[in-house]
């Protein structure tokens, strides 16, 4: 009886006489099924994974995306397709197919690549607040304005921000 070539790999040919003529599943696909006979029976790597290795047979063989990094990209077949979540975001999740998470309100964005919130973002210091979410710069905390304070760091609007108590002042805005 004839064998067939094994998952990961397709042969399209009649008459052949060994497994070497089997061909491998290219980097970004994988092939599930024994006995494939064309390369379109090799399936590609789902978004959010990629494979530089040829002949693989799972999707589960397909590498994710490392934490701070994702992928909307089929078939990919190297780490360098994982895109660095942009600054102001961040995603702890391995294989990320869709957006990275927002750095919440009272939050701005410390650098590209966040492999979790604290990584990728950092809080309004006390004295400023902010309401806006995705925030890329510490410049976008507002300073509590002149004659109130706020002791809370990441604060989330102005109502953080008090009147100084009698005898104290505060100039700074």
């Amino acid at each position: 009886s004839c064998t067939a070539c094994p998952a990961g790999t397709y042969q399209q040919f009649k008459g052949k006489a060994s497994a070497n003529d089997c061909a491998l599943c290219p980097t970004g696909t994988y092939g599930a099924e024994p006995g494939a006979t064309q390369l379109s029976d090799c399936t590609e790597c789902p978004a959010g994974t990629y494979s530089s290795t040829a002949g693989i047979s799972s999707a589960d063989d397909c590498e994710k995306c490392p934490a701070g990094t994702r992928s909307s990209s089929e078939g990919a077949d190297s780490v360098v397709t994982c895109a660095a979540c942009e600054k102001g975001t961040w995603s702890n999740v391995t294989g990320n197919s869709g957006d990275c998470e927002e750095c919440p309100a009272g939050w701005y964005g410390a650098g590209a690549g966040g492999a979790s919130l604290e990584v990728g973002c950092r809080e309004c210091s006390a004295g400023t607040w902010s309401a806006v979410p995705g925030a890329t710069l510490e410049a976008q905390c507002t300073s509590c304005e002149k004659g109130t304070y706020s002791p809370t760091v990441g604060a989330t609007g102005k109502d953080s921000c008090t009147a100084c108590p009698a005898g104290t002042y505060q100039q700074n805005t």
